[in-house]
């Protein structure tokens, strides 16, 4: 018996060994710290703060436009595109040939678009991955969580503007245009195959029409119309969509059928992913941050007590920032400490693997979520 039991411990021994070697070895080779492994098999063994781990020494104007993605974060300032890997070191630094240019990215991708031609360039891993042209003026494109982009065109022959879908494998899978209404967003419906676009309509531009369309089909399956202003569409969770405007937020599921509605102040920014919606509502000069969980309930509302310049959502958290100040909320509405430095922040990047930078004027505050 003593020696079966001896035998049996070795073996447990040697499985829990190889088992830590192999995720010491995927942390290594995708990027992961010791404590952030340690915080994802053990949560709440460790701080829970952002520390900074590398700083860098760069002007950044606060018109840039900034996103992360894949470990890298792409920084559009002006024409000038530069990238940065996950250890501050720059990749790469070049003047965009737009004439207008401008940035979206999704969880893996990035696309960099001109707004006049409709020429873009699809960056992944840092690098150029495809670049083609649309042929039509561009007046918006997002790129979505699961690598589609949603593209917003001027009108063309007799339309008053239309919408393009573009997949993961850079194929235009559809297009649509329309005569009654100017669209002015679109989004994926979660994992369910289906798009949502958002327009005004020419004769009453207090009213909303939503299509929802399946892949590859032109004709919408559902048509929502409202006689209010809903003009952002956004995706959120697994099958669900929101619409939102200054002052209201429905919830969608992918046939149509309204979920929830809500009712706000001021809406100034809204952002959501597979965790929830965030929604900043302004009030005499200071706002609140809602949260709407992955099937559209209000679950908790935080007071910033600052004017918010902007907000985004990470991979587990959400930030915003007002000034010189960055400020970090985990899901349940906790703050968690992230420093940003004594510069106005232009923007903030989660470029995965627990890491955060927060651009400033004058530097890059590389984190890392210990």
């Amino acid at each position: 018996m003593g020696k079966s039991f001896k035998i049996t411990i070795l073996i447990l021994g040697g499985i829990f060994i190889a088992v830590l070697m192999a995720l010491v070895f995927f942390a290594i080779s995708n990027g992961y710290s010791s404590r952030y492994m340690i915080s994802k098999i053990f949560p709440g063994t460790v701080e829970n703060i952002y520390k900074p781990y590398e700083i860098v020494e760069q002007s950044t104007s606060t018109r840039a436009s900034i996103t992360g993605c894949d470990g890298f974060v792409y920084i559009l300032d002006d024409k000038n595109l530069t990238i940065y890997d996950d250890k501050g070191n720059e990749k790469s630094s070049e003047i965009m040939g737009f004439e207008d240019a401008y940035l979206s990215g999704g969880n893996n991708q990035v696309i960099v678009y001109n707004g006049p031609t409709g020429a873009y360039i699809i960056f992944e891993e840092g690098e150029k991955a495809y670049s083609d042209s649309i042929e039509r003026t561009i007046l918006g494109a997002r790129m979505q969580d699961n690598g589609y982009t949603i593209f917003i065109l001027k009108g063309r022959d007799g339309f008053l503007g239309g919408a393009a879908i573009l997949n993961e494998a850079n194929e235009i899978i559809a297009q649509y245009n329309y005569a009654d209404r100017f669209p002015v967003s679109g989004c994926v419906v979660g994992d369910t195959g289906k798009f949502a676009i958002s327009g005004i309509f020419e004769n009453n531009t207090d009213n909303t029409g939503i299509d929802i369309f399946e892949e590859y089909n032109n004709i919408p399956i559902a048509g929502l119309n409202r006689d209010y202003l809903l003009p952002l569409v956004l995706s959120l969770g697994d099958e669900m969509f929101i619409a939102a405007g200054t002052e209201k937020v429905s919830v969608f599921n992918s046939t149509g059928s309204e979920q929830s509605s809500y009712e706000y102040n001021e809406i100034i920014r809204v952002n959501s992913s597979r965790l929830g919606c965030w929604i900043a509502d302004r009030k005499t000069g200071s706002d609140k941050i809602i949260y709407l969980d992955r099937t559209g309930n209000e679950k908790w509302t935080y007071s910033t007590g600052l004017m918010t310049d902007g907000i985004i959502t990470g991979e587990r958290h959400i930030f915003y920032w007002s000034g010189i100040n960055a400020v970090c909320l985990d899901e349940k509405g906790k703050q968690i400490e992230i420093q940003s430095g004594f510069d106005p922040v232009v923007g903030i990047a989660d470029i995965g693997n627990g890491k955060v930078i927060v651009i400033t004027t004058g530097n890059l505050v590389f984190s890392e979520y210990h």
